[in-house]
């Protein structure tokens, strides 16, 4: 009986295990899509916010690391990243961004 459970708890592991791994390794639907209207951006900032999605599409951000998000300010702040001293951190700051932006980006 000991056996059977050790057996059923590890394979509903690695059935769990692998299918949020299939999902996290699925990088279409993470990212907006172009069509995506979000409230009160401003038409001119929505060129840059898709620019830096694209941007964001070819180079993915990984596992373990640490990610900003936010607006310029934090999009700024990658000048500075080398002072960390640490080679796990990413900018995902867009200029122009705002708080719905940043919800839109987030699953």
């Amino acid at each position: 009986m000991k056996l059977f459970c050790s057996v059923l708890v590890v394979s509903s592991l690695l059935f769990l295990l692998n299918s949020c791994q299939q999902e996290v390794l699925s990088l279409d639907n993470i990212y907006p899509d172009s069509s995506l209207k979000i409230k009160y951006q401003d038409d001119y900032k929505r060129s840059t916010f898709f620019k830096r999605i694209n941007e964001f599409k070819e180079n993915p951000i990984g596992y373990n690391k640490v990610v900003f998000l936010g607006n310029s300010i934090t999009n700024g702040l990658r000048r500075h990243f080398s002072k960390f001293n640490r080679s796990d951190v990413v900018n995902r700051g867009i200029d122009g961004d705002i708080s719905l932006g940043i919800l839109e980006r987030l699953d």
